[in-house]
């Protein structure tokens, strides 16, 4: 899955967080907190 497919107007530090991070249970609670 290519997480550029969906880019939201997010401050460059979540975006550094989210590679740093980058978990299943991450994306699955960021996708929640997006939709």
């Amino acid at each position: 899955m290519d997480k550029k497919l969906f880019t939201p107007p997010l401050p460059h530090e979540v975006l550094l967080q989210l590679k740093r991070w980058n978990t299943p249970t991450i994306y699955n609670g960021w996708e929640q907190i997006t939709q």
